[in-house]
């Protein structure tokens, strides 16, 4: 079981999520007509082209912890000034 953290310039360190099971990141690609038409990992893009034409990140926490409970959000945030 692991926590999600960040840390301020200070070096302080701050939870932002406990009981991460996993954490996967999917990026977003453009098909050309300003929308996302597929999600790749980062190892599957190989050529910087398809890098430039990032538009989202999606983020998946897979979390556990002493209550069973399923919550799913969805939070969109544009990258530079796109999406």
């Amino acid at each position: 079981m692991y926590g999600l953290y960040y840390s301020t310039n200070h070096g302080d360190k701050h939870e932002l999520v406990s009981g991460v099971a996993d954490m996967q990141v999917y990026y977003g690609i453009d098909n050309n007509l300003g929308v996302v038409n597929k999600y790749l990992r980062a190892k599957e893009i190989t050529d910087l082209k398809l890098w430039n034409k990032v538009l989202s990140v999606r983020i998946e926490l897979k979390t556990q912890g002493r209550l069973s409970l399923i919550n799913r959000r969805t939070i969109y945030i544009k990258l530079r000034g796109r999406g």
